[in-house]
């Protein structure tokens, strides 16, 4: 008898090994194989449990097959050749699910040192963010207004200087004034906004004088 007679209502099971070598008789990235009897006709001894095999060997984004046009590929493409990658490649420019996947595999790799001032900054992100969310919260109460949009642009402010000093390194002094220079909270969370898509010092300066 088949499994999909059983009457029991499990849920599907997929084993999904990535592999960076040749499997045997692989001739395709992914490959799907389920357990099945050993007595003829060999049907599946279950239908929800599948194993699925990606060949990382097997991808070749110049296949037509392996376009980087599909999402999967983009992901295959990722795990492929993260390890060897300088920068983040111009395809994946405007796709900010992988850009933050390029930046976890980087954070990853810091050195111990990276990774203390990492931890740093991050803490310093924080605390900045509590900062503006304690202005907030307290101009709201007190129907202080002005007071509210002050604690807003300073803690938004804080918040792009520790980004921006964390993604590029030390900032330029042009730059940080002006940043520090900014009074619209709606311009201040269209930099914030835009913060993947920019990727580099002269792209800010840029934004900032539009």
């Amino acid at each position: 008898m088949i499994a999909t007679n059983w009457n029991y209502k499990l849920k599907s099971v997929y084993c999904i090994a990535i592999v960076g070598y040749p499997a045997p008789g692989s001739t395709t990235t992914t490959n799907q194989n389920s357990i099945r009897n050993d007595r003829p006709p060999h049907a599946p001894f279950y239908d929800k449990l599948k194993f699925i095999t990606v060949d990382l060997a097997a991808f070749d984004p110049r296949k037509p097959e392996c376009s980087l046009d599909r999402h999967l590929n983009r992901w295959l493409y990722f795990l492929k050749y993260a390890p060897i990658l300088d920068e983040v490649p111009a395809i994946f420019k405007n796709d900010r699910i992988m850009q933050k996947a390029f930046w976890i595999a980087a954070v990853a790799n810091f050195t111990e040192k990276e990774r203390l001032q990492y931890e740093h900054n991050l803490k310093r992100l924080r605390d900045a963010y509590a900062i503006w969310e304690t202005y907030h919260e307290e101009g709201r109460a007190k129907g202080l207004e002005e007071g509210r949009i002050e604690g807003e642009i300073k803690g938004k402010i804080e918040t792009l200087l520790l980004l921006f000093s964390q993604k590029f390194g030390p900032m330029p002094a042009e730059i940080e004034a002006s940043l520090n220079a900014l009074k619209e909270p709606k311009q201040i969370q269209a930099i914030l906004a835009q913060f993947v898509q920019i990727n580099d010092w002269e792209a800010l300066q840029k934004l900032l004088t539009l």
